[in-house]
């Protein structure tokens, strides 16, 4: 039996997919070599809503899933694998308050996770 993904889900990785090509493929390499931050992609993966797909909307994300957020990874992976480290760990552990914490703790650190560059 195969897998096969919802349209809502195919739109979501052409979305990854192009991202990742236009904005990452020509500058992945200058980041590393740099060592810099890419703030820049950071901002536009979040106005996208390609970061924490799994976030709730309730806490300020997109209220997808896992699966979801799996799709867009991969795409981003596929192309550079520094930068998309990079927009991974910015959820890093949101799933323990997703999963354990109160609505108040949900509310203090989940919602941040939407508007916070680091560096």
């Amino acid at each position: 039996m195969d897998f096969l993904l919802t349209k809502e889900q195919k739109y979501i990785q052409k979305a990854a997919k192009e991202f990742a090509r236009g904005e990452m493929a020509a500058v992945g390499r200058e980041f590393d070599l740099n060592e810099t931050y890419p703030a820049d992609i950071v901002k536009k993966a979040r106005e996208l809503d390609l970061i924490g797909l799994f976030i709730p909307e309730k806490f300020g994300g997109p209220g997808l899933g896992y699966l979801e957020q799996a799709i867009v990874l991969e795409e981003l992976w596929k192309v550079d694998p520094g930068i998309s480290q990079q927009l991974c760990s910015l959820t890093f552990g949101a799933e323990e308050f997703i999963l354990f914490g109160t609505e108040e703790q949900g509310k203090k650190y989940l919602d941040p996770i939407q508007y916070i560059i680091l560096f």
